[in-house]
């Protein structure tokens, strides 16, 4: 059987591995996600491979395929599409990243199924705080320049700070700093680079400045005035929104998930130890049913609007994620917009819809993209199943302008 096919390439910064040969097993990142996009890629007729610049040696490129219960290694064609889940933990990560996919496109054209990147978080932040039906949403934000800095702002807000990463994601380095009460000390609590928490107290100032400065070290970071988003059992939580592009390339809410943090915890983020929550019945029990309601499409409809604005501003995105904090009395914060959003949360909830369409929707909007160019394999089965590709079919002269 001949069928027209394209191609996706996963692309992540690091796969461990224990062989380098095909054939070899491999521990992807985001395993859950990857393997049920996998499986959907399958039966929608797409062939789907994790890759990170370790695969492509020698101008050839080697890809994971989920087969059997376990990835295996083979040598794959390169990609009509590229989704880019490279989270990075390092400068050369980024740059291996980079080059890497410099090499492919001059191989073989390929498009990214996000065609923009967001900067850091200091910098979307300007630029919505600027826009006026945002800037409202906002907490206070600076960027952290020196611990003295710090010192001024806790005297400022009694509640503590909350400092994150410019750069940072799932959680990783943030820190509470708050007055311990009884001490008059500096209390931190934090999670470190691997997401592990901790709890400090400092007696003196002097001694926290040092701790404080070799703990940021050179990393960007922003500082906001720590906001009291609990439950009323104390746990942290907050509300994702999750925005992705269509088959028609249009945005749509795919669905709202509500993440709990542990007891004690700072984050509600699910990688230091959260639980998924129903979004909608979080804010009911909280606000009754008609301003849950109503805090519910606020959030729908504030999430579109930024969508547009980025765009706009960065390129094209074919996901995002939106994070947001309801304090006392209902008031709505934006605490985070991510081009690269989890979707872990929805596979915990008892919504298979969501669950399903958080899967399917950068699926059938990578279908969209390729159907502006040519497909550039035709696909052979042989009679055991396996995969066989021909020779290009369609010149890429003929693509079509590209869609949104």
């Amino acid at each position: 059987m001949t069928q027209a096919v394209f191609i996706i390439g996963l692309f992540v910064a690091c796969i461990d591995r224990t062989g380098g040969m095909p054939g070899g097993d491999a521990a992807v990142p985001e395993p859950a996600f990857y393997r049920e996009l996998s499986e959907t890629a399958a039966r929608m007729g797409i062939d789907l491979y994790v890759f990170s610049p370790e695969q492509f040696r020698g101008g050839e490129l080697f890809g994971y395929r989920w087969r059997r219960s376990r990835w295996v290694l083979d040598k794959v064609p390169f990609p009509d599409i590229v989704y880019d889940r490279c989270y990075y933990t390092s400068a050369g990560q980024r740059k291996a990243c980079k080059l890497t996919l410099a090499a492919i496109r001059a191989r073989k054209p390929h498009r990214l199924l996000s065609g923009g990147n967001l900067p850091s978080k200091w910098e979307v932040y300007k630029l919505l705080a600027a826009d006026a039906p945002v800037a409202g949403l906002l907490p206070p934000t600076a960027k952290v320049r020196s611990a003295d800095q710090l010192l001024a702002a806790l005297a400022k807000y009694r509640e503590g700070l909350f400092l994150k990463p410019a750069a940072g994601m799932q959680g990783k380095g943030t820190l509470l700093v708050r007055r311990d009460k009884e001490s008059n000390g500096i209390a931190v609590d934090g999670r470190t680079r691997a997401n592990k928490p901790f709890s400090l107290l400092f007696n003196g100032e002097a001694e926290w400045k040092q701790w404080i400065s070799a703990f940021i070290g050179e990393t960007p970071y922003i500082v906001q005035p720590y906001l009291k988003l609990a439950m009323p059992d104390g746990r942290s939580f907050d509300i994702r929104v999750l925005l992705q592009k269509d088959g028609s390339g249009r945005f749509a809410v795919t669905g709202q998930a509500a993440r709990v943090g542990k007891a004690g915890s700072i984050t509600s983020n699910l990688h230091g130890g959260g639980s998924a929550s129903d979004a909608a019945k979080l804010l009911n029990e909280a606000f009754g049913r008609k301003i849950g309601g109503e805090i519910s499409a606020q959030m729908n409809d504030i999430s579109e609007y930024i969508a547009h604005r980025l765009e706009n501003r960065y390129g094209r995105f074919a996901e995002l994620g939106f994070d947001y904090g309801i304090a006392d009395g209902g008031k709505l914060w934006l605490l985070e917009v991510n081009s690269k959003p989890g979707r872990s949360a929805f596979g915990q909830l008892n919504d298979g819809t969501a669950a399903a369409l958080s899967i399917e929707r950068p699926l059938l909007y990578a279908r969209l993209l390729n159907s502006r160019q040519a497909p550039s394999y035709m696909l052979r089965r042989s009679a055991n199943g396996r995969r066989l590709y021909s020779t290009p079919y369609m010149s890429l002269k003929t693509r079509r302008p590209s869609a949104r």
